[in-house]
């Protein structure tokens, strides 16, 4: 990336819904594992989607650290281009 080009994420609007849907992940992360486990549960059970969810929960716990999530930026939702 040159000097004053934007990253692609930054090049196209982001719809306001998706911020609002990230802003409140974050809000329930913010509220601990033991509510997310609730809501992917919840989620899991409402559309017979649990084994599913364990799977990708696993996949993430296996390949992912936080010290690798957060010196790529991984850790956060990138800032949002409103317009």
């Amino acid at each position: 990336m040159s000097a004053g080009t934007a990253p692609a994420a930054l090049d196209r609007p982001v719809e306001l819904a998706e911020i609002r849907f990230n802003r409140a992940v974050a809000e329930l992360c913010r509220l601990g594992p033991r509510a997310v486990a609730a809501a992917l549960a919840e989620i899991g059970a409402r559309h017979l989607l649990r084994t599913e969810i364990e799977l990708t929960v696993q996949r993430y716990v296996e390949r992912l650290s936080p010290e690798a999530l957060e010196a790529a930026g991984g850790n956060r939702f990138p800032r949002a281009s409103l317009w």
